[in-house]
């Protein structure tokens, strides 16, 4: 069983968290709640980022890299058929940009 620090447990996500069991309560997290998680206890570098004329933080780019993450998936891809994201060098470029500031 993985033990979920007790700061996470004093998080916004957490408290709306309805867990399907008492074990393993870790796992049940999504990719979009452990960003909010985060975000809110401030785990993300304090760094504003500009990029395509959209300021944001870490954890708004990490969003945009969970939703390209998100597109290797064909369910996605036939829910948003009609305006499907592009993969092009501004994309990679942003990707790019958050793990070297995260791995810095």
């Amino acid at each position: 069983m993985l033990p979920i620090p007790e700061e996470v447990k004093k998080t916004t996500v957490y408290a709306r968290k309805r867990f399907r069991g008492k074990r393993n309560k870790v796992l049940e997290f999504t990719l979009n709640q452990l960003i909010n998680i985060a975000d809110e206890l401030a785990w993300f570098p304090v760094k504003r980022i500009t990029w395509a004329g959209k300021r944001t933080t870490l954890a708004g780019f990490s969003h945009e890299i969970r939703k390209v993450r998100n597109c290797v998936h064909p369910g996605v891809w036939s829910r948003d058929r009609s305006d499907p994201l592009k993969f092009s060098q501004g994309v990679y470029g942003v990707v790019y940009e958050v793990i070297d500031v995260a791995n810095s």
